[in-house]
């Protein structure tokens, strides 16, 4: 066999020697031995809690719902001039949660605010708008509210009272005094009046000759009515005690 050149045989050995003593050259590792046929490898369950603090937040327990109340039922409640309480408004409410249910009321005239309570704040009249809104609310959350209105066609007169109230011998006079909120015209009229009593058709003014001997308390009747529809009653009454005549003591 043919000796090659000394030049390449000193490179050979001159890369051999680079490759193979390198500073930076790590003694050789033994192999891990083969696993044996019945080992099985460890594994972690999927649904294993992992330890606290890596990266496994603790589940929150579910927020109880609070269900809106409702309303069940709502209705106008006529107001009552003579007491002087407006136009009101009732409403049921109900709620799943047995929460207590309370009602939120805005008021509305005409397109403008008019209260917040159960009774709509000043007098109405003829051709007035009414609008009342309600929201039930159990403290926590609102329920769906509700919507009523109403327009004007008549408001009743009123009967306020009376005034200059006197006797002369056997005649008791006085006036009844009412008014109307639609500025119609109005007419007195008696019911269940004593004999003798009258009253004037348009000013109110009672005029009553009682009998001789009439005494005790006298009920009667007034109504007022505007033309409209419209018609107020009051009931009044009249106590009329005997006076003593002077110098006719016992005998």
């Amino acid at each position: 066999m043919r000796t090659p050149p000394c030049g390449i045989r000193l490179l050979f050995v001159s890369l051999f020697l680079l490759a193979g003593c390198s500073g930076d050259r790590k003694p050789p590792q033994p192999a891990p031995p083969p696993p044996a046929e019945n080992a099985a490898s460890p594994t972690v369950p999927r649904d294993a809690a992992a330890p606290a603090g890596e990266g496994v937040l603790p589940s929150s327990s579910a927020a109880v719902r609070n269900f809106p109340p409702e309303i069940r039922g709502v209705r106008f409640v006529p107001g009552d001039a003579k007491d002087g309480t407006g136009l009101g408004v009732e409403a049921d409410g109900f709620d799943a949660d047995g929460d207590a249910v309370r009602f939120e009321i805005a008021w509305r005239r005409n397109g403008e605010p008019a209260g917040n309570g159960n009774r709509m704040e000043g007098p109405l009249k003829r051709g007035d708008r009414v609008v009342v809104t309600i929201t039930p609310f159990d403290g926590k959350v609102r329920g769906k509210g509700a919507e009523l209105s109403r327009e004007i066609r008549n408001t009743p007169p009123v009967i306020e009272g009376q005034e200059g109230f006197r006797v002369n011998d056997n005649l008791v006079t006085f006036r009844v005094q009412a008014s109307d909120p639609d500025g119609d015209p109005i007419l007195f009229d008696l019911k269940d009046a004593p004999s003798g009593m009258r009253i004037g058709r348009s000013n109110g003014q009672v005029r009553w000759e009682t009998a001789p001997g009439t005494a005790g308390k006298i009920p009667f009747t007034v109504t007022v009515s505007d033309g409209s529809g419209g018609e107020a009653t009051a009931r009044f009454s009249v106590t009329i005690t005997e006076e003593p005549v002077p110098g006719a003591g016992p005998r």
